[in-house]
């Protein structure tokens, strides 16, 4: 039970006096039953996701909860595919930037060297495509992509999260 005389989310949400030994009240706030646990309701049912936290240690019960709203809302943005839809745009968006670093990669090796003169503008370059290795010469270059990889990634984990 969250307090004296309050109900969790999910008695909230099903009209009925939460109890001591509520299996929903540590996972389940008052003010999340309208949209989490209501999804959670409407795609595995109540009952169904009591029997399956009962079944389960008390120590993975706090996580099994995220990942049982975190599905049900996935579920009721995109019924067929669900979360699986969300996982494969970040795998889309993971290969889309790989293939830009490599780019990246590919012009500072080309741009690295004066043509004309022979002469090597930054340090070795260290392009590795296991670790992403950049010179120090590099720094900004290197600054720009990780700043647009943690905006692009950011910017979908927002749009696309609870």
């Amino acid at each position: 039970m969250t307090g004296v005389g309050a109900s969790c989310g999910a008695c909230k949400f099903l009209r009925r006096r939460c109890t001591n030994d509520c299996v929903f009240a540590p996972h389940f706030c008052y003010d999340q039953a309208a949209s989490h646990f209501a999804a959670v309701h409407k795609v595995f049912g109540a009952s169904n996701v009591s029997k399956l936290l009962l079944h389960l240690p008390l120590h993975n019960r706090g996580e099994a909860a995220i990942t049982i709203s975190y599905e049900a809302l996935a579920r009721m943005r995109d019924p067929v595919y669900g979360c699986v839809a969300h996982i494969f745009a970040l795998q889309q968006q993971v290969a889309n930037l790989q293939e830009e670093i490599e780019i990246l990669g590919n012009h500072m090796a080309t741009f690295g060297l004066d043509t004309a003169s022979g002469e090597h503008y930054g340090a070795t370059n260290n392009f590795n495509t296991g670790g992403l290795q950049f010179s120090s010469q590099n720094d900004d270059v290197n600054m720009q992509v990780s700043t647009r990889l943690r905006c692009d990634s950011q910017q979908s984990f927002d749009s696309n999260i609870l």
